[in-house]
């Protein structure tokens, strides 16, 4: 997306350019400063541009600051896109996949990071989540985690950038794979990455049918899968923003079905990719992630003392973040 654009009559949160719906400014930083531990924060109205610029302040461990840029949430051909713009050129633009279950809200940290980094960041929701297009539910039981492509070639097209630098999480990360087979990307960050059916799948025991939508699962289920090092209140505040996710999906997530995905296309699509994992990971762990940049023959990097979400909204997400700034530079 291109500026330029204006917004009108931002106190009800509407606004017009061509090629998107509508678009609502507001203010997204999800964050304790002091702490640097990410966790459900506020959100307020803002005029386009009222934010800082790309050099904006930095907290502790690296954290936003209270004056974060606002960020926008746009609709487009059914996708709800959330963005962060810096102000760099389209040629820095990173579009973000969020894994099953989750959504846009899981890059807020990352946004904000890495647009003060000069990076126009945009982060999708898939179908049936964040306000994207809802399908019927048996439609979207069955949706395999290849069909995300959908969504994440919308987003390219709003960005405005032919290739961006893509990042995925989790399933996220295996749509993003996915799509570069398919499409140029300036580079390819993969991160806790469900892998392609060519190389497996950890099982993981957990009952689906695959009828109807899964989960989310309980509580105590979901600490375990993704929130491992997190303090109750942030998990709990997490938990609270979990939605339902495609049975198809989760079957090909925990090694009962499988996605394909050539290395041969993904690497010729892919000038430069990386995988970051976390050690203490137990849907994707270090042998699959491995074996993944194994199949990419690409950078891997392992954080210690991290779980499944841990790199993105964790206590020490800074360390996760930090990784895919420094692979973005070489991009």
């Amino acid at each position: 997306m291109t500026p330029g654009w204006s917004l009108d009559g931002i106190g009800a949160g509407a606004a017009r350019w061509p090629g998107a719906t509508a678009v609502a400014a507001r203010t997204a930083w999800e964050g304790r400063v002091g702490m640097g531990e990410a966790i459900i924060g506020r959100r307020g109205v803002l005029r386009a541009g009222a934010g800082i610029g790309a050099a904006a302040a930095l907290g502790v461990l690296g954290a936003p600051s209270a004056s974060a840029l606002p960020v926008y949430t746009a609709y487009y051909n059914g996708v709800s896109i959330e963005y962060v713009w810096s102000g760099a050129p389209l040629s820095r633009s990173i579009v973000f996949v969020h894994g099953g279950c989750h959504g846009s809200w899981c890059w807020g940290p990352y946004m904000q990071y890495l647009a003060a980094c000069g990076w126009n960041c945009y982060s999708l929701n898939w179908f049936n989540h964040g306000g994207s297009l809802d399908q019927a539910s048996s439609v979207f039981a069955a949706r395999s985690i290849a069909a995300v492509t959908h969504e994440i070639r919308q987003t390219v097209l709003f960005c405005g950038s032919p290739a961006p630098l893509l990042v995925g999480h989790s399933m996220g990360a295996l749509a993003a794979q996915r799509y570069a087979g398919q499409y140029s990307v300036r580079g390819l960050a993969l991160i806790c990455p469900v892998a392609p059916q060519e190389v497996g799948n950890a099982y993981v025991p957990i009952p689906v049918d695959p009828a109807v939508p899964w989960g989310p699962p309980p509580f105590a289920d979901a600490q375990q899968m993704f929130f491992g090092g997190f303090t109750l209140a942030s998990a709990q505040a997490y938990y609270a923003r979990l939605e339902p996710e495609s049975a198809r999906a989760v079957l090909e997530a925990t090694g009962r079905a499988g996605v394909s995905v050539s290395s041969l296309a993904v690497r010729a699509r892919a000038p430069r990719i990386t995988v970051i994992a976390a050690q203490n990971d137990t849907l994707t762990p270090p042998s699959v992630t491995a074996a993944v940049a194994a199949y990419y023959q690409c950078q891997y990097v392992q954080l210690s003392g991290q779980s499944h979400d841990g790199p993105l909204i964790g206590p020490n997400w800074t360390l996760g973040a930090q990784s895919l700034w420094a692979f973005a530079e070489t991009t």
